[in-house]
């Protein structure tokens, strides 16, 4: 796999999937793929690095016809760069206009209110775009101790990808104060330490909207705001053909791969997906033409191979984009906008069941999922095992017990919802005499399979 660190320009055409932010509905979910720079690296590459708090934030189409978001930031400080204005406005694609909504992986989701360190790309005077993405863009947080960090992801999920190095990518936590002193130095020409990671795993405290309200199906999707109405998107029927743009390398038969990622879900039991691999596309569409086109023409491709230019941007190496209607349907007892239009990108230097993984986790996306470990607005279920975990889980294109309740619960008639474990019956203490036995026994309940485990003195 490919994996130097590298910088270009960001197109505003850029079209992957999404995420979505703690605080309020969003019409931006899911996840693009990184090769994560350094640190310093970032810094260096920034034009400008600044604290905001965003005051508002305006969709509308462009000249192409594509959705973008100014947001309009109050500026607290101004750590790099000239910034003699109050505010400046951060340009990201994505948003919603009229009864479409279009949502970009790699563009990060900014809520009026909210307070954040930005590292920032120029793109005229008093205008920018984050610097490679979400990657640009740290939020201020608590965590259950009261420190004030520096967050990447805090509003979308774990940054997904690798570093420089190849190794698969761990996000951590900034101590807020030690990381801009980290900035400040750097910039003046020292040669600061590194000491501003967070080394403990203080949960991080919540805001916004965590209101626990039951959302059927719609709890596993990601959620759009279009018109003022908040719902997940969906394919009706399940079924969605894709074709392919260019081969990838190392991948000896891109169909097979293909068929393995559309099989994962195509298997999901009770549920009606029919993903379908539509062969070779025209020969006259690339992933700039595509990119660049207005908005949905309903054919979805996969484009593979990709450099790390146009579309690929900056550090971004994977995304996909769903597009999703105002006109809504049914399924069961729950409603849903109607999805449209899904694109997917692939960076060449990626093969094998980490290849088929990716493909798969995106086509998951496409189909309307979230991540399985970011739940919001309202959303209740979560899992850290799952294929729609925000990071590679390393399991290959195979679907795990969050995919298939999703699945289930989406595109089929709706599997049970999952009783929370309780215990109706405790073990009874027992004096036990040294080298004697004695048997424990707990009476619970709950959606199975159900696990113990038994321990002395500490939990854990």
């Amino acid at each position: 796999m490919r994996v130097a660190t590298r910088w270009g320009s960001h197109e505003e055409a850029k079209r992957p999937v999404f995420f979505l932010i703690l605080t309020l509905f969003s019409p931006l979910l899911n996840a693009a793929t990184y090769i994560v720079p350094s640190d310093d690296e970032l810094v260096r590459s920034a034009d400008s690095i600044v604290m905001v708090t965003i005051e508002s934030k305006h969709s509308y189409l462009d000249e192409k016809g594509l959705i973008l978001t100014d947001h309009i930031c109050r500026i607290e400080r101004s750590i790099k760069g000239n910034a003699p204005e109050r505010t400046i406005v951060i340009t990201e694609a994505g948003g919603s206009v009229g009864n479409l909504a279009r949502a970009v992986s790699s563009s990060p989701v900014f809520t009026p209110g909210e307070r954040t360190l930005v590292f920032l790309e120029k793109l005229a005077p008093n205008r920018f775009r984050t610097l490679s993405g979400e990657l640009g863009k740290f939020s201020f947080v608590l965590d259950s101790d009261s420190r004030q960090l520096l967050v990447r992801g805090a509003s979308e999920g774990e940054i997904f990808g690798w570093n420089v190095a190849g190794e698969r990518h761990t996000e951590r936590a900034r101590r807020a104060d030690a990381f801009l002193r980290y900035i400040e130095e750097l910039l003046e020409g020292a040669e600061p330490g590194v000491g501003y990671i967070q080394d403990d795993d203080s949960p991080l405290v919540k805001f916004g909207n965590d209101s626990h309200v039951t959302m059927g199906g719609n709890d596993y999707l990601t959620l759009f705001t279009i018109q003022g109405n908040t719902r997940g998107g969906r394919w009706p029927g399940g079924s969605r053909e894709m074709k392919s743009i260019g081969t990838q390398t190392g991948v000896g038969n891109l169909a097979t791969s293909i068929g393995i990622a559309n099989g994962a879900w195509n298997g999901a039991p009770g549920a009606t997906i029919a993903l379908s691999y539509g062969g070779v596309g025209p020969a006259e569409v690339t992933a700039e033409t595509h990119y660049s086109q207005p908005p949905p023409d309903g054919l979805s491709y996969m484009f593979f191979d990709r450099p790390n230019s146009g579309p690929l941007a900056g550090s971004v190496v994977g995304q996909a984009e769903i597009w999703v209607s105002s006109d809504t349907h049914q399924n069961g007892a729950d409603t849903y906008f109607t999805a449209i239009d899904c694109d997917i990108i692939v960076e060449v230097g990626f093969t094998g069941s980490q290849f088929q993984e990716i493909l798969a986790h995106e086509k998951g996306h496409c189909l309307g999922f979230r991540h399985s470990n970011v739940p919001s607005g309202g959303q209740v279920s979560s899992s850290n095992a799952a294929l729609m975990l925000s990071s590679l889980n390393g399991n290959g294109a195979v679907l795990e017990d969050w995919d298939r309740e999703a699945a289930a619960h989406v595109y089929g008639s709706g599997a049970a919802p999952c009783t929370p474990p309780s215990i109706s019956s405790h073990p009874q203490s027992k004096s036990i005499v040294s080298g004697n036995s004695t048997n424990l026994s707990v009476t619970a309940s709950g959606t199975g399979p159900l696990t113990y485990q038994w321990y002395v003195g500490s939990k854990g």
